[in-house]
């Protein structure tokens, strides 16, 4: 769900559309000895990062939650550096970004 239209599919981008503190939650899971690795990003600089590597046959769950101030117009982002990242039955993930302040 896009509450306000700040999402952009065709980028990947969540625009902050007013100053303050967001919550940014990534979701998903290594998988069958895929390593995956993957940030997230304020602006194109990477704010928080996670690895993860699994052996074959099994799954890990990846979860990463961080706090990042950002000024009005500021973006948000995720990029998957290496590997894949899994969320449910296809390649992918869930995220979420919300005004905590």
């Amino acid at each position: 769900t896009d509450v306000g239209g700040y999402y952009s599919a065709s980028t990947g981008r969540f625009t902050c559309p007013v100053a303050g503190r967001y919550m940014v939650t990534i979701n998903g899971h290594a998988e069958n000895a895929q390593p995956v690795s993957h940030q997230i990003r304020k602006n194109g600089t990477v704010v928080s990062y996670e690895y993860g590597s699994v052996p074959t046959g099994n799954y890990s769950a990846l979860s990463r939650t961080t706090i990042v101030t950002c000024a009005a117009n500021d973006y948000l982002d995720h990029y998957i550096a290496s590997g894949t990242f899994w969320c449910g039955d296809a390649s992918g993930l869930s995220w979420s970004v919300m005004l905590v302040s």
